[in-house]
């Protein structure tokens, strides 16, 4: 195992544990105090969760155009047919080196 797997493994565990502590403390309010009374303490940090979730959100969007794996995804991509005849045989197309405009 590599240092590099191992590096994104905490990454994605960090992210995880991000979206988690959000997910608690934004529940918070609707959990009954006796028994969740930990949950107050995210709460408190909740604004502070809500920037880094949604700056993590931000770098997930922008890591995935920059690689290109959601590129055929969006606007003006490289395959127009994927409403009319699914995306799965524009991947097929595109992966013979071919770009499909049209279903056919």
């Amino acid at each position: 195992m590599g240092v590099r797997r191992v590096l994104q493994g905490l990454a994605w565990s960090g992210a995880g544990l991000l979206v988690a502590a959000f997910l608690i403390g934004y529940a918070a309010p609707y959990l009954p105090p006796a028994r969740f009374w930990w949950t107050d303490l995210f709460a408190v940090l909740l604004p502070a969760l809500a920037a880094a979730v949604g700056l993590l959100g931000i770098g997930l969007v922008g890591q995935g155009a920059y690689s290109g794996r959601w590129g055929r995804l969006g606007g003006g991509g490289h395959c127009s047919c994927s409403s009319h005849c699914g995306l799965d045989r524009c991947q097929r197309g595109r992966r013979r080196g071919t770009t499909r405009t049209r279903c056919g």
